[in-house]
């Protein structure tokens, strides 16, 4: 799931993904886990990827 996110971010100059990106991705990775519903989020985040959000 790490390596996903990774590719959300967009890259500049090669540098990676900015902290605040990072952050709020890992912050609602945490909260679906929490929660109990993980597969739910990886589901649509898998989803919104292949549409391009």
């Amino acid at each position: 799931m790490i390596n996903e996110i990774m590719h959300v971010c967009p890259t500049r100059s090669g540098h990676s993904c900015s902290k605040n990106s990072l952050h709020y991705y890992l912050n609602l990775m945490h909260e679906a886990l929490d929660a109990g519903r993980f597969g739910a989020f990886r589901a649509q985040f898998k989803a919104e990827r292949a549409r391009g959000i």
